[in-house]
């Protein structure tokens, strides 16, 4: 459809996690791809991002593009925050920084939008290195996560999140509902809410919303409901082996 009216498909796959649609990695289907390296991404780099183009003159838009954002940071902050995550993404580890409420961590956190810039260098130099250990990670997440689904039990008190016909995720993380709305986070074991606030309870967002304009019952539901569960290769067998415990008592 887009091709047919001259609009060019834009494809956000900053949360893609490697999953694939139709046996396409995600990132490869618009014809302008946006990736990010971010902090909590399935392929990090402790920030920065990419965007992908598939056609001439899209390819001559970047080219143009690129000669207004400057030269690249170094990147030593960059650096530090990633070794902090990497360090306390150990589930055992996590319940200290989950603790210190001013780290807002499973929060959802506005940050004002700031003018494009290069990646650091130091996210540059690592880039080759993640990617090459992506494909691996990937199959990890989802070992993991199909281990996962087969702890629930058939009572319906969690339901885990199917993925849609054709689809293959990446399983940044196991996502399940709770059926009951009695079932609490457990930010100990990496179980977190996967999405504390509706839009309309975004501060920021409010002055764009309509008088009276309301997220609606699917995303409360979302809020009220969706949990999630880490599935990253820094989770070792023992924790692993928790998770698997907590899903088989809340099931």
């Amino acid at each position: 459809m887009g091709a047919r009216h001259c609009i060019p498909v834009i494809e956000d796959s900053a949360q893609a996690a490697g999953g694939k649609l139709g046996g396409v990695r995600l990132g490869g289907i618009g014809e302008i791809s946006i990736l990010s390296f971010g902090r909590g991404k399935g392929a990090t780099t402790g920030a920065g991002g990419a965007v992908l183009v598939r056609t001439p003159a899209l390819v001559e838009w970047v080219r143009e593009a690129r000669h207004q954002l400057g030269s690249a940071r170094r990147g030593g902050k960059e650096v530090g925050a990633l070794a902090a995550q990497l360090l306390l993404s150990h589930p055992l580890l996590y319940r200290l920084p989950a603790s210190v409420p001013a780290l807002k961590l499973g929060e959802t956190v506005y940050r004002s939008p700031k003018w494009p810039a290069r990646m650091p260098a130091s996210s540059t130099a690592m880039l080759t290195s993640v990617l090459r250990r992506d494909d691996s990670e990937i199959e990890t997440r989802r070992a993991r996560a199909n281990d996962l689904v087969s702890r629930v039990k058939a009572s319906g008190r969690i339901v885990p999140i199917r993925p849609i016909a054709g689809g293959d995720p990446g399983f940044l993380r196991f996502a399940v509902t709770d059926t009951t709305g009695h079932i609490s986070p457990n930010p100990a074991l990496g179980i977190m809410r996967g999405y504390p606030l509706t839009l309309e309870q975004h501060q920021q967002l409010q002055p764009f919303l309509e008088s009276g304009e309301t997220a609606g019952k699917g995303s409360e539901l979302l809020r009220d409901r969706l949990l999630t569960l880490p599935t990253h290769s820094r989770v070792a067998p023992r924790d692993h082996a928790r998770l698997c415990e907590w899903l088989v008592a809340s099931s």
